[in-house]
């Protein structure tokens, strides 16, 4: 996806946050700019996130001042969801890291370890 898509994409998951949290005041606004923007750092290599999470920023921050927010709350509304995103992320490759240890415990396969034959 590149990133004009990208922008595009993460400005209408913002406004779509933005309509239902209007339908219902319980509905978590951030969630589908979050799941976007975390669908593309999963699939991406971690040294590009930085320009992934800085387009979201932007996309979620224009969503929220078109709505009246004022800069401050967009900014570091936009600020928290890309660190939602990213912590998920982190946690994600975390875990794959674990399982991915697990299975060679448990089948046999000690990756880090050396025979000493």
């Amino acid at each position: 996806m590149s990133l004009p898509i990208f922008l595009i994409t993460c400005f209408v998951a913002a406004e779509l946050g933005q309509l239902g949290a209007a339908m219902s005041p319980t509905l978590a606004l951030y969630w589908p700019s979050t799941g976007v923007l975390l669908a593309i750092l999963l699939g991406r290599e971690r040294r590009s996130w930085p320009v992934w999470m800085a387009v979201a920023a932007a996309a979620i921050c224009l969503s929220l001042i078109a709505h009246g927010s004022p800069l401050m709350v967009g900014a570091l509304a936009a600020g928290m969801t890309t660190f939602d995103a990213l912590l998920a992320a982190a946690e994600a490759g975390f875990l794959a890291l674990l399982l991915e240890r697990l299975d060679d415990v448990f089948h046999g396969r000690p990756s880090d370890m050396v025979e000493a034959r």
